[in-house]
């Protein structure tokens, strides 16, 4: 009986010191397993803090490459543009001067051909009054030919009409007639209508 009691009281005992072992043991794992996280912890408070300060530093960078960038296409766009406007500049100086060259070129050429256009008119138009004076000349002379026939009708009838009332032999001697002459030229002149005789006497109508 002692036996099993003494036997009962060590087995106890050792169960104790293994209960004890055991709780000592987990005891260990769970101070362990909360080192292990208070260090995962810091771990990861330390990466993200790695990490904020990078993409701070990385935003930061990224901005003044940006203004930098900015800046520097700004500028390019400034210098583009006077470049542009001292080339349109050019342009249009250059585009004014060939328009004027143009222009005066174009008027000493009109002007050339409006002084030849000019001179050949004139020169036709000579021509041409030179031409009709003749014709002119030409059909009086035809004209007066079918009217009075000859210079001796004309010289009759400006002698009857300055005196009005003239014999035939008045005509012969004033106007250095022949008789036969004197006579036919009379009655071509009465033939016409453009003189009457009464009494023997002749008067324009």
């Amino acid at each position: 009986m002692a036996t099993l009691l003494s036997k009962w009281q060590e087995l106890r005992k050792k169960r104790k010191q293994e209960t004890q072992a055991r709780a000592a043991e987990v005891s260990s794992l769970v101070e362990e397993w909360r080192s292990g996280r208070r260090r995962r912890q810091q771990e990861n408070q330390e990466r993200a803090y790695v990490v904020s300060t990078t993409l701070n530093e990385f935003r930061s960078s990224l901005r003044q490459e940006t203004q930098a960038s900015l800046s520097q296409k700004s500028q390019q766009r400034m210098l583009r543009s006077a470049q542009q406007q001292q080339e349109l500049a050019e342009f249009m100086g250059d585009l004014k001067s060939d328009v004027q060259s143009f222009l005066q070129d174009f008027s000493r050429r009109k002007t050339t051909e409006v002084q030849q256009m000019r001179s050949k008119n004139q020169a036709e138009l000579s021509q041409l009054s030179a031409e009709l004076h003749s014709q002119l000349r030409q059909h009086r002379g035809n004209l007066t030919m079918s009217v009075w026939g000859n210079n001796s009708e004309i010289k009759v009838y400006d002698y009857i009409g300055n005196k009005q009332g003239v014999k035939i032999t008045e005509i012969e001697q004033a106007l250095g007639m022949t008789r036969v002459k004197t006579v036919d030229t009379l009655e071509e002149l009465k033939q016409k209508g453009m003189i009457v005789e009464r009494e023997q006497l002749f008067f324009l109508p």
